[in-house]
């Protein structure tokens, strides 16, 4: 071990510091570690920054994706601003497709002549004068394609962009008239069909209530016609009519005959209680369709000029008895 001769500090003499093999290899891992960080940050950096002709390719991507969307677009879904657009777009397309389509079809022999290749529809050049003289109007695209493989001048193609987008605007408003109409027409159904279900629905309310007021009607007829036994209430057919009834009518002849009749007679005789029989008699002498006198068991039919001939007597006496009144009404029912 060296000593080293060193003067001795303010604190006193320096320990001796040596560097041993493990402190070593950790500075160079140490070293590597951080030349691998680097190398993968800066990879990093390379992949996401782009260059500038990839800036310039994916902005060309970006114009002819934005392009061909607006040449696929439908004219209903656009703006005027994107319909101007559109048929710039369509000029400028099919000027480039016919100015390929001349280079192609077009050769030139020795002489400087024009050789004309198969498929060379193209007219001469003496024709395409005589029809420049005359723009026409444009009808549809097949039109302007056809206009638009001529020279035109810049004028002239904006008279054909702005008579294009007045063609689809035209179209468009005449599909949405349409469109107008056909929504106006179904109304137009629908309402007519609310009417006639409306309609059909007071005329059968109309029939129902009829039908029910001439039912109520009916029965009420039957129930004041029939005697006994009487009807059920609502009857109003013949087949809801009891069996083996009498009518009013009917039993005042039998009275005539007979004015004499017993309570408990009727109600065996028509299968009724002898309350209901005495309250079908009360009610007929309530409403004056029948004249007589009735007590608890019996039932006595007087006529009018009886009725007024017993009252009369019975206002001359004085004071009198139910065996009087009785020998009375006997002897004014055999007169």
């Amino acid at each position: 071990m060296t000593t080293n001769n060193k003067p001795d500090g303010p604190l006193g003499k320096a320990p001796d510091i040596a560097v041993g093999a493990s402190d070593r290899l950790l500075l160079g891992v140490s070293v590597f570690g951080f030349g691998v960080i680097t190398y993968l940050v800066y990879s990093f950096i390379l992949s996401k920054v782009k260059s500038a002709r990839e800036m310039r390719e994916e902005e060309r991507d970006r114009q002819i994706s934005f392009e061909e969307k607006l040449a696929r677009a439908d004219v209903s879904t656009l703006n005027r601003a994107q319909r101007r657009a559109r048929a710039r777009l369509i000029m400028k397309q099919q000027r480039r497709i016919d100015n390929t389509g001349l280079d192609e079809m077009r050769m030139m022999d020795d002489d400087g002549n024009i050789i004309r290749m198969p498929g060379d529809q193209m007219p001469m050049r003496l024709e395409d004068e005589e029809n420049e003289e005359d723009f026409p109007q444009f009808e549809d695209d097949a039109h302007y394609a056809a206009a638009s493989s001529r020279h035109l001048s810049r004028k002239e193609r904006q008279k054909a962009a702005k008579q294009i987008e007045l063609q689809e605007r035209k179209v468009l408003e005449e599909e949405r008239r349409k469109e107008q109409e056909e929504l106006q027409q179904k109304e137009r159904i629908k309402k007519l069909e609310r009417e006639r279900k409306k309609a059909s629905q007071m005329e059968e309310e109309r029939k129902k209530r009829q039908h029910q007021r001439a039912a109520e009607e009916l029965a009420a007829y039957h129930s004041w016609r029939i005697f006994l036994p009487r009807p059920k209430p609502g009857a109003s057919t013949e087949k809801e009519l009891p069996k083996g009834f009498i009518t009013v009518k009917e039993w005042k002849k039998e009275l005539c005959k007979d004015p004499i009749v017993t309570v408990s007679e009727l109600s065996r005789r028509f299968w009724v209680s002898k309350q209901e029989v005495r309250e079908r008699i009360s009610e007929l002498l309530e409403t004056d369709r029948i004249t007589g006198v009735l007590d608890a068991d019996r039932f006595i039919h007087l006529s009018t000029s009886d009725l007024v001939s017993l009252s009369g007597f019975l206002k001359a006496k004085d004071s009198f008895d139910s065996a009087v009144v009785q020998a009375k009404i006997d002897e004014l029912v055999k007169s």
